[in-house]
């Protein structure tokens, strides 16, 4: 199976919408209570991580054991109003489209858990990388059924 092969599933239409409660914890703020900006993005990367292990059942371990692994190729972030303290928000991400050679653009949106304000949000586009060579490849085939496998699709959290 190859990525230019598979159909247009409802993903591309509707996204699979992922949602993990994140706690902030005092060494994410900075001096004035607030948490650092680039703190944020840590956040969704780590939410991202807990999706793949938890949903897909991929660990980090068997992910980097098949020669895998991707990295951040560029953000972009609205800061909408300030984290203050410590507390619990949701990050909701997901896939913006059908991830193009080794690129794939992941949206997301950093939430307050209650009054569901908005604190941030963006994109990150990441790229698949070749561990061994440190090289950009495309998606890799054994990847694609878990990422494309999944039909339902929810709601903003």
């Amino acid at each position: 199976m190859k990525l230019g092969d598979l159909e247009e599933p409802a993903l591309y239409k509707i996204p699979l919408v992922y949602c993990q409660t994140m706690t902030i914890r005092f060494d994410d703020l900075d001096p004035y209570g607030h948490v650092n900006a680039s703190r944020y993005i840590d956040l969704v990367g780590s939410s991202r991580l807990i999706y793949v292990s938890r949903t897909l059942g991929l660990s980090p371990e068997t992910i980097i054991a098949r020669g895998c692994g991707w990295f951040l190729k560029h953000v972009e972030c609205s800061y909408r109003r300030p984290i203050q303290g410590l507390s619990d928000v949701v990050i909701s991400s997901w896939l913006e489209s059908r991830p193009i050679d080794s690129q794939f653009p992941v949206i997301f949106q950093i939430c307050d858990t209650s009054s569901k304000r908005v604190f941030a949000e963006g994109k990150l586009t990441y790229s698949t990388m070749e561990l061994n060579t440190g090289k950009p490849s495309n998606l890799p085939e054994w990847l694609i059924p878990f990422l494309f496998s999944m039909s339902e699709a929810v709601d903003k959290c």
